[in-house]
């Protein structure tokens, strides 16, 4: 839009002003990028959360396997899942602990840490147990648990929709893992004990 200035009744000077921009645009883009929209996560899980879940399983089933197969192995092979299972059990927690930190989808975040810490906790007392088996049971119960906190919370739409997916492949490999090794760990319990009374 062109505006005169008259300093003389025979001279006059024109400028063209360019329009004003809206700040509008910008503000939509700011807020579309700090808003944790559930499109910014589609409903596959990224490549790198599949194959590095799937490789977390390797060593639950490489114990298992040698449960399975060299059962004079199994004290000590029961005692590494243990101790595995609780480094895995921590880190599922600490999923929540980053949500929170984030403000994914809410600002109410205390139900989020409690639900991050727990499993730390759990995993803590698990290997506190007098017995491997116990250890793994305790786990065990850990991981069940901390499933069902994660598809409540997806319920809510408070994770990404991929995510209580491979929670519940994930955490079934390893409750079954942990479920054969107790198995096998007390069965040869039980036959050590019969063959220590025929020996007396």
């Amino acid at each position: 839009m062109p505006l005169c200035h008259t300093s003389l009744p025979s001279t006059a000077t024109c400028s063209v002003r360019p329009p004003a921009t809206s700040a509008l645009p910008l503000q939509r883009r700011r807020l579309s990028a700090a808003e944790p929209a559930e499109s910014h996560h589609p409903d596959s899980a990224p490549a790198a959360a599949r194959y590095l879940g799937y490789a977390g399983l390797l060593p639950f089933l490489a114990t298992t396997g040698g449960a399975i197969w060299m059962p004079e192995m199994v004290p000590l092979l029961s005692e590494i899942q243990g101790m595995y299972g609780a480094s895995i059990l921590s880190f599922m927690g600490a999923v929540h602990w980053g949500l929170a930190m984030s403000n994914y989808a809410t600002t109410n975040n205390n139900k989020r840490y409690v639900l991050s810490t727990a499993p730390s906790l759990i995993a803590f007392a698990s290997l506190l147990m007098t017995t491997p088996e116990y250890t793994l049971m305790a786990q065990l119960a850990g991981f069940v648990g901390l499933l069902g906190g994660d598809l409540i919370a997806a319920k809510k739409q408070l994770v990404p929709r991929w995510y209580p997916r491979i929670r519940l492949f994930l955490t079934s490999v390893v409750t079954l893992c942990m479920g054969t090794t107790v198995y096998v760990k007390q069965k040869r319990s039980g036959h050590m004990e019969v063959h220590d009374g025929m020996m007396v």
